[in-house]
């Protein structure tokens, strides 16, 4: 049995229990996992370093998808343990990934956006910065 197949199993046993919308949820993070060399790996044979592997390097890609995905992946080696799918449950000794403190965002003063202005040496630079400071439009969405 893979990891894959023992997610699908433990989703199919919680979905009354859960919200729909929650169901979906764990059906994309289930549908990531799968689609991994971790999730076509037979679950029988995974380790904690396997895992704590898999989610190091998801949280290269996103650390909010990676926090998702531990919501699946930990309930269900438990859920695993407990119906005999698997012998031993690797994930017993992985902590859970904390919040990501928010960074807070500085805010140029006016005397900096006049000074950025006043550096800018085409009017449509200066038409740009302007734009983005009283809209707060990204570059790319000013483009």
């Amino acid at each position: 049995m893979t990891v894959g197949d023992m997610l699908d199993i433990w989703l199919f046993s919680k979905q009354r229990e859960i919200k729909p919308s929650t169901v979906d949820d764990y059906r994309r993070y289930i549908h990531n996992i799968k689609q991994s060399d971790f999730g076509n790996s037979d679950a029988e044979e995974i380790t904690t370093m396997d895992i704590d592997k898999y989610i190091t390097n998801r949280c290269k890609y996103s650390y909010n998808v990676a926090r998702g995905e531990t919501k699946v992946l930990r309930p269900a080696f438990f859920y695993g343990t407990q119906r005999g799918l698997i012998q031993h449950n690797p994930y017993t000794n992985i902590k859970a990934l904390k919040e990501i403190p928010k960074i807070a965002i500085e805010i140029y003063k006016d005397e900096e956006v006049q000074a950025l202005i006043a550096c800018a040496n085409k009017e449509w630079k200066q038409f740009i910065i302007e734009l983005a400071y009283r809209t707060g439009m990204r570059i790319g969405e000013l483009l």
